[in-house]
């Protein structure tokens, strides 16, 4: 969840995404018994789901940029369920380093398009979601391919909890990679997919200062980042949608769809193609599991166009 980051300093180290929070959730998640973290989550989950109304709005705008307007209970229902199957993805990412998170298991769709990527000596790229417990379905590709994995990801406001975080998900092997504040940052990045590795990035956010590129995303416009895809012309390797659903405890489904290949010119008409069709493809991922998208971005969740009550 996205936060203030010109609060005091003492207000965000309480805040919804500051590090104490992300610390007792660590603990708790890490070494508290299995029962409390197979269902401690949803609790919490539904207190957050009804107290933060500005994240509240954003899933509302998610969703009725999938659906349109519903009735209010309809709504009501997936918001919680929108808040619940956080709590527990976000649970099961910091506790990853348990036996059951070692050995999660991750279902494919289409597996050959990823086995064939994966039996080659080219890199690749996977454009993935804010969906499910995509991190820890990370995990599972690289343990199982042996491939070096790098995250591309934003900077969280509150830097002691991003580092938190990265740590975590550094014992586990995987390299994150925080992106907008240097223009030259993706020169390592291809760098890594020339040596054949994998870079996986978030196509539903960017930060501020990159480029993005509009593509019809449900009912109305959206922004998702260009720089994925002319990372992808630059290196000359393919770009494979990838969206994770969690299905139960440290069990995710991993839709896998077509892998999109770019000229090495790459024009702006070339860009906005295959933008919309990664777009077309997250989209049918998200009308099936439209309570695993976790996009708490109000300004990124609004809808330039009239959805409904």
């Amino acid at each position: 969840m996205t936060g203030d980051s010109s609060l005091p300093e003492a207000s965000r180290t309480w805040a919804l995404n500051g590090v104490t929070w992300r610390q007792l959730a660590y603990w708790g998640a890490r070494f508290g018994p299995n029962p409390w973290l197979q269902y401690s989550p949803s609790w919490f989950g539904f207190a957050f789901g009804l107290a933060l109304q500005r994240e509240r709005k954003a899933v509302r705008q998610n969703l009725r940029r999938l659906f349109g307007a519903r009735p209010v209970w309809v709504e009501e229902r997936d918001i919680l369920r929108t808040f619940v199957a956080y709590a527990h993805c976000l649970a099961e990412s910091l506790g990853s380093a348990r036996k059951e998170g070692r050995e999660a298991q991750c279902e494919l769709s289409h597996e050959g398009e990823l086995k064939a990527l994966l039996n080659g000596q080219q890199g690749f790229i996977i454009g993935t979601a804010h969906t499910g417990a995509w991190d820890v379905a990370a995990q599972c590709l690289m343990e199982q391919s042996g491939r070096k994995v790098i995250l591309v990801m934003d900077r969280e406001p509150d830097a002691r909890a991003r580092a938190l975080h990265d740590a975590l998900r550094g014992k586990r092997g995987i390299e994150v990679a925080h992106v907008g504040a240097d223009a030259l940052e993706g020169l390592s990045l291809l760098r890594h997919l020339k040596q054949g590795g994998v870079v996986a990035v978030q196509l539903d956010r960017f930060p501020e200062r990159s480029r993005s590129v509009q593509v019809r995303l449900g009912r109305g416009p959206f922004q998702i980042p260009l720089g994925p895809f002319v990372l992808a012309s630059l290196a000359q390797v393919p770009l494979l949608p990838l969206f994770v659903a969690r299905r139960g405890y440290y069990r995710y489904a991993v839709s896998i769809e077509t892998a999109i290949r770019l000229p090495r010119r790459l024009s702006p008409g070339e860009a906005e193609a295959a933008a919309q069709r990664a777009a077309h493809q997250l989209e049918a991922f998200l009308l099936d599991n439209p309570e695993q998208w976790f996009n708490f971005d109000l300004h990124a969740a609004e809808l330039p166009v009239p959805c409904g009550p």
